[in-house]
């Protein structure tokens, strides 16, 4: 089973977030109450909960490490899935020449 440390970085990970302050408002959580629990190791089951229904990531997921990422639709994904679905095949086709495109060259870096 994964530290609650662990669980952290797997959220900051799956969300895009920069850092624990953001994964502590998202739990409804102080980020000194984030400290603390990850000092303890103790997990805010509650809210570790809520966040898995409201972002449709099973549990083992967040709990067991090595489980399967590409099983996890976030909740702002799960939104563009249901958009696309209703798009006409020819629309379709151009979401993945863009996608296609942007995979393979990367952004250029603004210095």
């Amino acid at each position: 089973m994964r530290t609650f440390s662990e669980i952290v970085l797997e959220i900051i990970r799956l969300k895009g977030y920069k850092s624990e302050a953001q994964v502590a408002d998202l739990l409804n959580l102080k980020p000194s109450s984030l400290s603390s629990c990850k000092a303890r190791n103790s997990y805010p089951f509650d809210e570790l909960f809520a966040f898995c229904e409201e972002e449709n990531v099973p549990l083992d997921h967040l709990f067991i490490e090595g489980r399967a990422e590409e099983f996890v639709i976030l909740k702002d994904e799960r939104a563009i899935i249901t958009e696309y679905r209703k798009l006409h095949p020819e629309d379709k086709d151009r979401i993945s020449d863009l996608i296609t495109h942007y995979r393979v060259t990367p952004k250029p870096k603004l210095s």
